[in-house]
């Protein structure tokens, strides 16, 4: 053990840093009044409960100042699979890798939209675009005039009879294929159909569909993924 020499002489690199020798003789001397009892359990529990402290805990303790995000349950609670709602979490934050995000950090040469002349951010991508405009009319889901992506959990008329975590499915959906869309663009140089994103989204919801634990929502998002392609 570390603390069974009282000078702890412990198996470091050779030759610390000079900060690190007078950080080594500060916890030395923080040290030397501490005695081990063989016999006495070791143990550490929480200040605010009593109990034994978990990862999980001591998470929100680290963050229990920062301000409560409304939008993180539709991130989080839903169907989607882990990758997807990383995505989102991506998008919501405004970190995806879009043109205009790579251009600002020096990362890209334009920032050009892949598909148009204006600069790609993340509103532009998933909203604005003449590109994306088609896409969104074409499965019947015209998204209204809004300003951020949050506000399609809101104002889209033809979701909002449904429970918070199947419009939150969708349009994870939607928003991930319309990027895989984008990509295609960006590294293969491939235009794709909007028929070929609806299959996809299709897909996405069928397969999704068995992540669901209640049959209702399972039949309701395959109706819909059913509805897409038809």
């Amino acid at each position: 053990m570390a603390l069974s020499t009282p000078t702890l002489e412990l198996a470091l690199q050779s030759r610390l840093t000079r900060v690190a020798e007078e950080e080594l003789d500060d916890l030395r001397n923080f040290m030397q009044d501490v005695h081990l009892q063989a016999d006495q359990h070791d143990y550490r529990v929480m200040r605010n409960n009593g109990k034994t402290p978990t990862s999980a805990q001591l998470h929100s303790m680290e963050f229990q100042q920062e301000p409560v995000d409304a939008f993180a349950t539709s991130i989080w609670d839903n169907f989607v699979p882990p990758k997807c709602k990383f995505f989102l979490w991506l998008t919501h934050h405004r970190r995806l890798n879009t043109k205009d995000r790579l251009y600002r950090h020096n990362m890209g040469e334009s920032a050009q939209c892949p598909f148009c002349l204006l600069p790609e951010d993340t509103e532009h991508l998933f909203l604005h675009c003449a590109r994306v405009a088609s896409f969104w009319t074409s499965i019947r889901v015209p998204p209204p005039a809004v300003v951020q992506i949050e506000s399609l959990w809101d104002t889209i008329p033809e979701l909002q009879s449904m429970s918070s975590k199947i419009r939150s499915t969708f349009l994870t959906c939607f928003l991930w294929n319309i990027w895989k869309c984008r990509n295609s663009k960006v590294f293969r140089h491939e235009d794709e159909s909007n028929l070929t994103i609806a299959r996809r989204i299709h897909e996405d919801l069928a397969l999704w569909s068995h992540r669901c634990t209640k049959s209702h929502d399972r039949s309701l998002l395959m109706s819909w993924s059913n509805r897409i392609v038809n």
